[in-house]
């Protein structure tokens, strides 16, 4: 922000005007170090840790957390781990600070053996877990896909009396999404409600997420209910869960009643989420909802991919003339039309008895190479 970017140039300006004049100590150096961790300037803090040890001073452990926080909050974790190593090197007493910074730091990489490692030293050197190293060790076992550890972690927390907060529980519950028996997942949502903690948008898509790896829609949709009933908001991902348990269940019909509502909220979906409801359009025969949803996703910039025009060419595929303007729209913006471009283009037009003219199309477009399964091929009547 500007008032962090505000503190940062006058510590420094002050450390600069002490190196002209008064003779600096650790105290003058510690405000610019804290100032450049709260702008994340991780590379300004290092070089101000270096110029401490240059000019002959002890840096203090105010000076490394402030260096450690500051390559934590830019996730560099390599960085925030030489720090810590160079604090236990120069044998300065390890705070729990010193620590959560650090297994922090793994956070956005993913990193959970590494902040694994930490918390273990953090025991070693008889320091307790917070609720924030337990929250930090867990997002990275999310982010590393470790869900078991997590889970472990979670239960050892709990068993040592670190009280979770929201931040943790969900934490958990999306490590545990796409792994976790969905029977752990909901003993863990029943764990948030029992400690009186509000679940929030992101507990609950977590949980649906879980619902939707196991394959219980009727699960996911009703969550979804839960979550207007209590007042929260759905958002893209909401839908998203509920557009992905429909795939494997072929409800697509639902799905694209849920696609109206999402769109009457006004919540913006990205191409994932409209590509797979696209799929849902065409699988339900709805050519007008995904021409739309593909109007609708060049309109707003999205990188729109082959699969997702094939999905118009199939919602359009018992139009013939709609099917190859498909076709068109694809190979306008330069795209490779894939087999299945070509097979649906040939099955829409022999149905239509107009194979010849989709064969000199497809032709003209360089798809003859592409290898004929036999079925498409007796459809639009070409010989083997």
């Amino acid at each position: 922000t500007y008032e962090k970017a505000l503190q940062w140039t006058l510590s420094l300006s002050l450390l600069v005007a002490m190196h002209h004049g008064l003779e600096p100590n650790i105290v003058s150096y510690n405000p610019a170090v804290s100032a450049a961790a709260a702008c994340g300037r991780w590379r300004q803090a290092c070089g101000l840790l270096e110029a401490v040890t240059a000019v002959l001073l002890e840096p203090s452990v105010v000076t490394y957390n402030a260096v450690i926080h500051a390559c934590g909050v830019t996730g560099r974790w390599e960085e925030a781990l030489s720090v810590l190593r160079e604090m236990q090197g120069e044998r300065v007493r390890l705070t729990v600070v010193s620590f959560s910074s650090a297994i922090s730091a793994c956070v956005e990489d993913g990193r959970w053996a590494e902040a694994m490692e930490v918390l273990q030293e953090m025991r070693a050197d008889e320091t307790a877990p917070n609720v924030v190293a337990y929250s930090a060790a867990i997002s990275s076992c999310e982010k590393g896909g470790a869900w078991e550890v997590a889970g472990a972690l979670y239960e050892t927390m709990v068993r040592e009396s670190v009280q979770p907060n929201l931040v943790t529980c969900n934490a958990v519950l999306s490590a545990c999404a796409e792994g976790a028996e969905v029977e752990q997942v909901q003993n863990l949502l029943a764990d948030v409600l029992r400690r009186r903690l509000e679940p929030d948008i992101a507990t609950l898509n977590a949980a649906s997420r879980s619902y939707v790896y196991w394959r219980r829609w009727e699960a996911v949709f009703a969550s979804l209910v839960d979550l207007c009933a209590d007042g929260v908001q759905p958002d893209v991902i909401s839908y998203s869960n509920v557009f992905e348990a429909c795939e494997p269940n072929a409800r697509w019909r639902t799905a694209v009643d849920y696609l109206s509502v999402m769109l009457s909220d006004r919540i913006e979906a990205d191409a994932i989420a409209l590509s797979t409801i696209s799929w849902g359009c065409a699988f339900a025969q709805r050519w007008e909802q995904s021409t739309f949803l593909l109007d609708s996703m060049r309109g707003r910039g999205m990188s729109v991919s082959t699969i997702t025009y094939d999905s118009a060419m199939v919602a359009c595929a018992p139009d013939w003339e709609r099917a190859v303007a498909a076709l068109g729209a694809l190979c306008r913006v330069r795209l490779e039309p894939s087999a299945v471009s070509r097979d649906v283009i040939l099955t829409s037009c022999a149905r239509a008895r107009k194979w010849q003219q989709a064969a000199k199309l497809l032709s003209s477009m360089g798809l003859q190479h592409l290898e004929l399964d036999a079925a498409t091929a007796r459809m639009a009547g070409i010989p083997p």
